[in-house]
């Protein structure tokens, strides 16, 4: 796994953040830089719980994408308390 600090995986999670849609990029800044829970940040955007939780999951996995383009190596990628959905395994 890469040292999510490295200067590369840094800029990857920047411009994911830039592609962001202003609700994307609102629920990011609000549930996991300010920590706040998701009922207030949801209260704060004035949107249901449900659709901020939503707007995570679409930021989630735009980094991840960023990430996975920008081949700076497969790592697991757990933003605040959204984790990732277990992979299916192809047979």
């Amino acid at each position: 796994m890469r040292d999510p600090s490295a200067p590369d995986v840094l800029l990857a999670v920047r411009t994911a953040i830039d592609q962001m849609s202003d609700a994307q990029r609102a629920a990011i800044q609000l549930v996991c830089l300010e920590q706040l829970p998701y009922q207030d940040a949801a209260d704060r955007l004035a949107v249901p719980e449900t659709v901020l939780k939503q707007s995570l999951l679409s930021a989630r996995r735009l980094i991840i994408a960023r990430l996975e383009d920008d081949t700076v190596g497969r790592m697991t990628l757990y933003v605040d308390r959204l984790e990732p959905e277990p992979r299916k395994q192809v047979s």
